[in-house]
Formats: C-alpha cells, sequence, structure tokens
C-alpha cells in the first residue's frame, strides 16, 4: 500500500519565482563574458533575433554577425546552436 504523498512543501509562490528569478538574473550578469558572433545567414533560419533561455531567464542576440559580449553559460548554448546549424 502507498503513503499518501503530501506535496504542499513543493508549492511555489510567485513572489518566490520572481526572487528566484531575480537571484538566477544576477547571478548571469556576474559570471564571466564570452565574445559570440552569429552569422548574417542563420536570420533566415529564425529572424533577426536569438532568444537565448536559460533556466527561466532569457537573452536576446542580435543576429548580424557582430560580436557581442554574454555570459558565459548562454554562450554555450549560442556555440551548440552555431555547430548544428553550420552553413
Amino acid at each position: 500500500m502507498m503513503s499518501k504523498v503530501n506535496t504542499t512543501k513543493s508549492i511555489t509562490t510567485d513572489r518566490e519565482l520572481e526572487l528566484d528569478m531575480s537571484k538566477l538574473s544576477k547571478e548571469f550578469q556576474e559570471e564571466k563574458k564570452v565574445k559570440v558572433s552569429i552569422p548574417k545567414a542563420f536570420a533566415r533560419f529564425d529572424g533577426d533575433t536569438l532568444p537565448v533561455g536559460l533556466n527561466g531567464v532569457f537573452i536576446v542576440i542580435p543576429v548580424d554577425g557582430k560580436t557581442y559580449e554574454i555570459p558565459e553559460s548562454f554562450a554555450k548554448i549560442v556555440e551548440d546552436y552555431v555547430t548544428k546549424y553550420e552553413l
């Protein structure tokens, strides 16, 4: 027989979620910055900008071939994207 599981401890309020997101955002801002560039040719696949999300925090990177400095965690996602769709 299964025991009854009380999941109320896992319920998070909107305010708690907002605080978590703010904390994560601050951590990403303080992270080491890495230079990334997304070739203009990629715009035909995803448009003029590429939104990149990590744990609910998003940044938007222009797809224009220019170099931008972004937090290292996000840079890894962008590098994977560029490598996957390398022209």
